[in-house]
């Protein structure tokens, strides 16, 4: 068995997936017409930002 050297939960690769992830959704919500600015948009950040608290 490898001995891993992790010193916090930046170091897990499910974290850095995670937050890859999290980025991947900011970058998209980005394209979306100035129209949903306050609509999908707006969800999409909220299900995100209650994704990355529960983390």
């Amino acid at each position: 068995m490898s001995e891993t050297n992790i010193k916090s939960h930046r170091d897990l690769i499910v974290w850095q997936k995670a937050m890859n992830l999290a980025q991947a959704v900011y970058d998209l919500t980005g394209t979306f017409p100035k129209e949903e600015i306050y609509g999908l948009t707006n969800q999409t950040g909220v299900a995100l930002f209650q994704f990355q608290l529960i983390r």
